[in-house]
């Protein structure tokens, strides 16, 4: 596009230079001057308009397409005793089949939570009905949105469920419906034979 922009920069200031003076030529130079900055300065400004506009569509595209996170990485990103570094998959209710998402605990909610150290115990690990425990159900419309919790955490990602070892529970096997074969196809049972009479007893 800006190749475009200049080449027409260049096709309009080569007419104006091409054209037989008219009058005076002091006169006509200055017009096509003055018609050259003005072209120039308003291509220039479509090309910032239009980086712009990519800048913005790529901002937007990010925010409406969160990152991505197995659990293999929420385990690998996280470090044993390190505030700065955990991260947690929070959920409403059951993993993956609810509002939720991966968060990175702020160092002050990790030294300073009103649940004491148990927090640091899930640093790297899925939180199913985070939202029934303590006081977390104040962060509910934050983690339906995937939003940050004020100082406490920040949103990271999104779980991948189907990259975290959820195999999906397969049909059951159909079984075979039993036929009935139909008339005369199968031969006639055989008749049963007669039981033989039993010997009547001696007097």
């Amino acid at each position: 596009m800006v190749r475009l922009l200049l080449w027409v920069l260049l096709v309009v200031a080569s007419r104006g230079s091409s054209q037989p003076a008219e009058g005076d030529a002091e006169q006509e130079c200055a017009r096509n001057s003055s018609q050259g900055s003005s072209l120039l300065q308003s291509m220039t400004q479509s090309i910032r308009d239009s980086i712009s506009l990519g800048e913005d569509a790529a901002l937007e595209a990010s925010e409406e397409a969160p990152l991505t996170w197995t659990e293999d990485k929420l385990l690998s990103m996280t470090k044993e005793g390190d505030s700065t570094r955990c991260f947690m998959a929070l959920f409403e209710g059951k993993k993956c089949m609810s509002p939720g998402g991966v968060y990175q605990i702020s160092s002050s909610w990790y030294f300073n939570h009103a649940g004491g150290p148990v927090i640091r115990s899930y640093c790297g690990k899925v939180s199913e009905n985070w939202v029934l425990f303590g006081n977390h159900r104040t962060y509910i419309t934050q983690l339906h949105a995937h939003q940050n919790f004020a100082d406490r955490a920040t949103f990271i990602a999104v779980l991948n469920c189907s990259a975290s070892g959820i195999a999906p529970t397969p049909a059951p096997a159909a079984t075979p419906m039993p036929m009935m074969p139909s008339p005369g196809a199968m031969p006639a049972p055989e008749p049963e034979p007669e039981p033989e009479p039993e010997p009547e007893p001696e007097p």
